[in-house]
């Protein structure tokens, strides 16, 4: 059985910033942990006016400003919020390799919500994957589902 210590467990449900974290070197036995809300790091599409459909990814300036903002947290284990597909969370893996921040662990999350999913990136390898995607909740007598599922996953520590 894996320890509860050794369990990462993220509900996401009122996630909406980033763990403060202090930049320096720290000891091999600590792993840093980081949440990111990536604020629709994702293709969206929007109807004109003459009724045509945009489709549009997040702009390259924004890109560019998170990935500054993940190369600098350096975190061992990057959870976010906010993703769209599992491409573009390879997308993201990608442009942070090229910054030199390699993650070989990705997991990725689809729940009810069909556009903003969650990820996770992380240095250390996967364990096991408990993470559900469809959480049934009664809300006002009615049955709901949690928007971006629960991402919960186990990594194997130094």
């Amino acid at each position: 059985m894996i320890q509860w210590t050794q369990r990462i467990v993220a509900t996401w449900m009122l996630l909406a910033a980033i763990i403060p974290a202090q930049a320096g070197e720290r000891p091999a036995s600590q792993i840093r942990f980081a949440a990111y809300n990536l604020q629709n790091f994702l293709w969206l599409e929007s109807t004109q006016e003459d009724g045509s459909i945009i489709r549009r990814f997040k702009p390259d300036e924004s890109i560019a400003a998170l990935v500054e903002v993940i190369v600098e947290l350096d975190a061992d284990v990057l959870m976010v919020s906010e993703i769209g597909s599992e491409a573009d969370l390879k997308r993201l893996q990608g442009l942070l390799a090229d910054r030199g921040l390699k993650y070989n662990t990705l997991v990725h999350l689809e729940g009810a919500d069909d556009v903003r999913m969650l990820g996770v990136l992380a240095k250390v390898p996967l364990v096991e994957n408990f993470s559900r995607g469809l959480v049934p909740f009664e809300a006002g007598g009615q049955r709901e589902f949690i928007r971006r599922g629960i991402l919960d996953v186990a990594l194997e520590m130094p």
